[in-house]
């Protein structure tokens, strides 16, 4: 999980590049939105080469979870990815996909909420439609994103992926980035010096970069996972990087720091573990 472990590219690029994916053992939601948004943001006049996983059954989740298909205009694959294999329907996974405006996540709602309901209980799908919207509606709202907002999300038991268990969500955009956004305020333009500054004040209730009563999405990201405690959330925007450790009071711990850049903002959260604390990695 190269992006979530925070192994980003260089960026912004400066050349024509190749995105090599051969040596990849396990992407996550967060390295599908990453990975696609990378792409997508890259400027028109670069051409991005893209090597497939060596790995059969990774290169065959990457064309499962639809990452070729959102990317495949902008990027020359070689060698070419082996054909799919056929697709089992499956309530554990969101595949990957583009949402040009708020609203359209309660359109894909229909289709994902019953795929949901059929492998988690009710509340939990609750809370997880309460965080992709907050986070959804965050990101259309005040990323200025050319390339809308991006969003995966994959439940995992553990029992083969030796993953924590819990409900995986990935959710990107390639906008302005959270410190950008907060400098249009002039209540907070002076107290983001820096983009992990940025975070830590945007995750406040009633924090916005607009004069509006708005600024309760990432706090109620926060709340939402800690309902399905323990959680773990890891936000980054230009080179800041925030990763909580939440519980049923809300944040536990905090741990901020200076990553790579990215363009935009990038949402992980880990919610719905069920089996005492979640390894804090990375």
């Amino acid at each position: 999980m190269p992006l979530l472990a925070g192994s980003t590219p260089p960026w912004p690029p400066a050349d024509d590049y190749v995105l090599d994916l051969s040596g990849l053992t396990f992407a996550s939601p967060f390295d599908l939105v990453g990975l696609a948004t990378l792409v997508i943001a890259t400027p028109p006049e670069y051409e991005i080469g893209l090597t497939p996983p060596s790995d059969a059954g990774v290169a065959n989740y990457l064309l499962r979870m639809d990452l070729l298909r959102l990317v495949e205009s902008r990027v020359h694959v070689d060698p070419p990815f082996a054909p799919e294999q056929p697709r089992v329907g499956s309530p554990a996974l969101i595949e990957l996909r583009a949402l040009a405006y708020p609203d359209q996540f309660d359109d894909e709602s229909e289709d994902l909420w019953p795929r949901l309901l059929s492998r988690l209980p009710q509340a939990v799908c609750v809370a997880l439609f309460e965080i992709l919207g907050e986070l959804v509606d965050n990101a259309a709202t005040h990323g200025r994103s050319p390339c809308g907002t991006l969003i995966a999300a994959q439940y995992y038991s553990g029992a083969t992926s030796g993953m924590p268990e819990g409900f995986w969500i990935g959710v990107a955009d390639a906008g302005i980035g959270i410190r950008n956004h907060l400098r249009q305020n002039p209540a907070y333009a002076a107290k983001v010096p820096t983009d992990a500054a940025a975070i830590r004040l945007a995750v406040r209730r009633g924090v916005t970069g607009t004069v509006d009563r708005r600024g309760y999405g990432l706090p109620t990201a926060l709340a939402e996972a800690g309902s399905l405690a323990p959680g773990r959330v890891t936000i980054r925007s230009g080179t800041g990087e925030a990763t909580f450790y939440v519980g049923a009071s809300c944040v536990e711990t905090a741990r901020y720091r200076v990553a790579r850049p990215i363009p935009g903002t990038w949402v992980h959260v880990l919610a719905g573990h069920r089996d005492g604390p979640i390894d804090k990695m990375g």
